[in-house]
């Protein structure tokens, strides 16, 4: 079992085998806060902070039969998962009871949202939970930036949660998939899935697989001079033939000013990403940021 899910079992363990939807995600957000090292990422969403990895390794747990089917978080095995955790997890978990076995579901979200606002920023309940002041500095914590920004962001090495924010952080309107083929093993970056967590925090989707490049193009990539082999064709061979997508990348880009356009590797210069960016660069006739998320 992944440890992260003996960390999920453990805290229902800690509070009674049964928690809400909205306490557990307060719950696990504070248990994450105190780690060196996070087991889950956050997104601020509708109730504040939540985790979409958490639900995927909900999932599995109930198709395991450790959590009952059911809407809110229910520990159904005997067996006991706070043993099981690393010295310094069991710490936190006992610091975390320690410090809110006593808060009601309310006092718990007004906690977080003034302790961090950031996750407060996209809540449809934070009016309810705090005053103007308070409603104030969340505001001020939200990426307002409006300018065109023509960006790049991978998802090698991270979660979906970790991915999304940087979305939300760089207040980005447009994801552009530039893969070939949208398949991925990996939770929540398939076409599909991506899209649907896309529209959950308000970002669009669009899939453009004329950029994208061939799969058995990209065997055998062993070396950083392979790569620059690979993508030196590419420019040469493939992005004259795409003109029509380039200036349906920079028409996006008017539209929506803030535009990603997204691929597998964490870095953009071991993706063929950033050669479309060197090719949208001289038609690109208005001031612009460029960024690589």
């Amino acid at each position: 079992m992944y440890y992260r899910r003996k960390i999920i079992l453990a805290l229902l363990e800690t509070w009674g085998g049964k928690l809400s939807n909205i306490t557990f995600q307060k719950l696990l957000f504070l248990f994450c806060q105190s780690q060196k090292k996070p087991s889950f990422s956050f997104v601020p969403y509708k109730y504040g902070c939540f985790s979409f990895q958490s639900y995927m390794d909900k999932r599995a747990l109930v198709f395991y039969g450790n959590l009952a089917s059911v809407k809110n978080w229910h520990k159904t095995d005997t067996k006991s998962y706070i043993r099981e955790l690393g010295e310094n997890d069991k710490v936190t978990l006992n610091n975390l009871k320690a410090d809110f076995r006593n808060y009601s579901q309310r006092k718990l979200i007004r906690y977080i949202y003034k302790k961090y606002p950031y996750y407060a920023t996209r809540s449809e309940i934070a009016g309810k939970y705090l005053n103007k002041a308070e409603l104030q500095k969340v505001k001020k914590t939200k990426s307002l930036d409006e300018s065109f920004c023509l960006s790049t962001i991978g998802y090698e090495g991270i979660s979906i949660d970790d991915y999304l924010n940087k979305l939300v952080v760089n207040n980005i309107k447009l994801v552009c998939d530039v893969r070939k083929n949208p398949i991925s093993m990996k939770f929540g970056f398939s076409k599909q899935q991506l899209r649907k967590h896309l529209e959950k925090i308000n970002v669009d989707y669009v899939h453009i697989p004329d950029l994208g490049i061939e799969s058995e193009k990209r065997q055998d990539l062993n070396s950083q001079k392979d790569y620059k082999h690979l993508f030196s064709w590419y420019e040469k061979n493939v992005l004259p033939q795409k003109e029509p997508f380039l200036e349906q990348l920079i028409s996006h880009l008017k539209k929506y000013k803030r535009i990603a356009l997204t691929c597998f590797e964490s870095s953009h210069f071991n993706c063929h990403r950033h050669k479309v960016v060197n090719a949208l660069i001289p038609k690109i006739t208005f001031d612009y940021k460029s960024l690589n998320l």
